[in-house]
């Protein structure tokens, strides 16, 4: 039966960087396409593409002057019934009509679903609509997210909060990344999203700018994390113990390293490894090379070894 070992996998430790440049999109944190739940026809429009729309605000309605006048009089009825003490029985179907009317008015309005600047107005004061008319597309009024598409392998080295940096109005911007997506039509590569950490102007927008972005990719990999306990010396020399497969078993290979650097608890060595290469991590007295093992628990040194 082979003798169960502990093992980790040899973790590339990378100290020089490059440069890379790529083109990004600025776009908003969220988007908005507004349409009238009721077909109806235009009356009121006060907003111009480019405008800030506070929250809460009404970007347009439909004529309603019938329902209008309606609710007026139910109000009159009601109020009137109440000042001669009528009975809740006789004034409760016209609350409810009220209610109702009210829903059909609010219907025939559009309000802004959150601070937005208004990036398109398809309709114009008469102009008939229907539910399947896109009327407006808003932008968050908010600073702009960086979008950015990268090859897979390219992106899949960047960690969350990686700074980037943008060219926008002559003055550089720092950016730090938040988001990776699969969401995007070029084979091999995903979406990158990034946030401004500091504004160009407070008032910034710029949506859908394309701009120069920034940033650094480690490159070079110099050495490989270990833990400490998998060290062996033999003299002046150090080597470690590597799980190699062999058909359908595994054995122990030894390999010799140089200790580039260390702490309590581990190691960066340089030497015959490889990327991923499975190195015993402890209980090394009990284990010789060229011995049957298998991997009881597979563990993750830390990219950086521990040693940052």
């Amino acid at each position: 039966e082979p003798q169960r070992v502990s093992a980790s996998p040899a973790a590339p430790i990378e100290t020089k960087s490059r440069t890379v440049v790529a083109y990004a999109r600025l776009i908003p944190k969220s988007r908005g396409r507004l349409r009238f739940p009721v077909a109806g026809r235009v009356d009121q429009l006060d907003w111009e593409e480019g405008d800030r729309i506070p929250k809460g605000a009404l970007i347009a309605s439909l004529e309603s002057s019938a329902l209008l006048q309606r609710r007026t009089e139910l109000r009159l009825r009601i109020e009137k019934l109440s000042k001669e003490a009528g009975s809740p029985t006789a004034i409760q179907p016209l609350q409810n009509q009220l209610t109702s009317l009210n829903t059909q008015i609010e219907s025939r309005q559009l309000v802004a679903p959150f601070d937005c600047i208004l990036s398109k107005r398809a309709v114009d004061v008469g102009d008939p609509v229907s539910p399947a008319v896109v009327a407006f597309e808003v932008a968050e009024d908010t600073p702009p997210r960086v979008q950015m598409s990268l090859k897979t392998s390219l992106a899949s080295r960047l960690p969350e909060g990686h700074e980037i940096w943008i060219r926008v109005e002559g003055k550089v911007v720092r950016c730090r990344l938040t988001e990776v997506s699969d969401d995007v039509a070029e084979k091999n590569s995903v979406t990158v999203l990034a946030d401004l950490t500091e504004n160009a102007d407070s008032d910034f927008r710029n949506f859908d700018s394309v701009v120069e972005a920034r940033f650094s990719l480690q490159t070079e990999v110099t050495g490989f994390a270990v833990p400490l306990g998998a060290l062996r010396q033999r003299g002046d020399h150090w080597s470690v113990l590597v799980v190699e497969p062999t058909g359908s078993e595994s054995r122990l290979a030894e390999r010799t390293v140089t200790v580039l650097e260390a702490n309590a608890a581990s190691a960066v060595v340089s030497g015959n490894l490889n990327m991923g290469d499975l190195v015993v991590q402890e209980g090394l007295h009990r284990i010789v090379v060229g011995q049957h093992v298998a991997v009881s628990r597979p563990s993750r040194v830390p990219p950086d070894g521990g040693l940052r």
